[in-house]
């Protein structure tokens, strides 16, 4: 059996692939990547009639890629591929065993919920590609992006949904131009499902005209969880690509689900942005003109200066005030070459006068306590030393 090593930031876990392998944000796959630009059931692992394994794309707008290529609907895996699915990379290998250090995982997943209205429907088209839709669209028609069928959803996981000859909408994210018209057209008087409005493409066309599929569309769907919006419904429209999403939908991925939009994520940037804004008001005013330029979190080198200047000036009383002179000069052009601010430059200005009256000073005590006289002063002798 082949074996599916995970990669995900923080974590290395692999398993066998004994089933089908199902990959998305849905707490029930085998493979949970739990990023905002994930679909629910946004890929999948699987065995094909001529007994290859194979990775197919859930329908995903963020896509699936192989080896860093999109993938259309399907692919033929080899050994040591390398599908990407939002920051995950998981590595198909044809070996029996993992490699050490990787953590061993379920890969089949868990079933689903009976509560369909809290987990959602889970099914099967008659091709084999599973499909995962919320409760609402049980009972609508739907296209397979795989095998083209129309299907109805059914209202439980675990099923096999009824191909059927009706009418369907466009899923988003398909371009109507390469949409297949519906393969026969019914002998019955009735053209259209419970809810649909829609006409029947002659059975001898082989694509639908656009004008008549654009019109044919039966409901609004929404770009995330691929279902329809009701009549009335809240309803979020992103302002850069003009996908239309639940307004629930849009504040749990927060933001477009479009591969490559700019509103793709938008609601988090924006609550770090206000969030910022209040550790910024909380920190108080913000800084006087001038003031810019201050590096947060760079050395005090003027108050180290400081600390120099006294120390200089202290040794300078015993050493003819030679440190506390080294520190005049190392301030002086510290001053001249790096010091801009304001504020920061009159704690190098202190330290500066400090060093000066230092070295002087050191020089006249230093005369006085290694020669005995003071060399200048009140003190001194009037007419040379006696």
């Amino acid at each position: 059996m082949p074996t599916l090593i995970v990669e995900q930031p923080g974590k290395r876990t692999g398993g066998t692939i004994t089933s089908r392998v199902l990959i998305g944000r849905l707490p029930t796959n085998g493979v949970v990547v739990s990023e905002s630009t994930v679909s629910r059931l946004h890929a999948w692992i699987d065995r094909d009639a001529q007994g290859d394994y194979i990775v197919g794309d859930g329908g995903s707008l963020t896509g699936t890629r192989v080896n860093g290529r999109p993938i259309e609907k399907r692919k033929v895996l080899s050994d040591s591929d390398v599908i990407r699915i939002g920051a995950a990379h998981l590595i198909f290998s044809v070996d029996d065993d993992l490699p050490e250090g990787v953590a061993p995982m379920n890969l089949a997943g868990r079933t689903p919920a009976k509560d369909v209205a809290e987990a959602g429907v889970l099914f099967d088209c008659p091709c084999g590609t599973p499909i995962w839709f919320k409760a609402t669209a049980i009972g609508q028609a739907h296209i397979c992006r795989h095998c083209g069928r129309t299907i109805t959803i059914p209202e439980a996981s675990g099923m096999v949904a009824e191909a059927i000859d009706g009418p369907a909408f466009i899923e988003p994210g398909v371009r109507p131009e390469t949409a297949a018209a519906p393969p026969v057209k019914p002998d019955s008087s009735t053209d259209a499902l419970p809810g649909h409005t829609v006409g029947w493409a002659d059975a001898e066309a082989a694509i639908v005209p656009i004008e008549e599929l654009t019109a044919s569309v039966a409901l609004e769907m929404c770009s995330i969880c691929h279902t329809a919006i009701d009549v009335g419904e809240t309803t979020n429209a992103c302002p850069k690509c003009g996908l239309t999403f639940h307004a629930g939908c849009w504040r749990e991925n927060l933001g477009c689900s479009a591969y490559g939009c700019s509103q793709v994520g938008v609601l988090k940037t924006l609550e770090m942005e206000l969030k910022t804004a209040d550790v910024a008001a909380a920190a108080g005013p913000a800084m006087d003109e001038g003031d810019e330029d201050i590096e947060l979190g760079a050395f005090p080198w003027e108050f180290a200066f400081i600390a120099v200047s006294v120390a200089g000036s202290l040794l300078g009383a015993l050493a003819y005030g030679v440190p506390a002179l080294i520190g005049a000069i190392g301030t002086a052009i510290y001053l001249v070459a790096f010091q801009e601010s304001r504020k920061r430059r009159a704690a190098a200005l202190i330290a500066l006068v400090v060093c000066v009256l230092g070295a002087a000073g050191g020089i006249y005590l230093s005369y006085l306590w290694w020669n005995g006289w003071p060399p200048i002063g009140p003190f001194a002798p009037r007419g040379g030393r006696t």
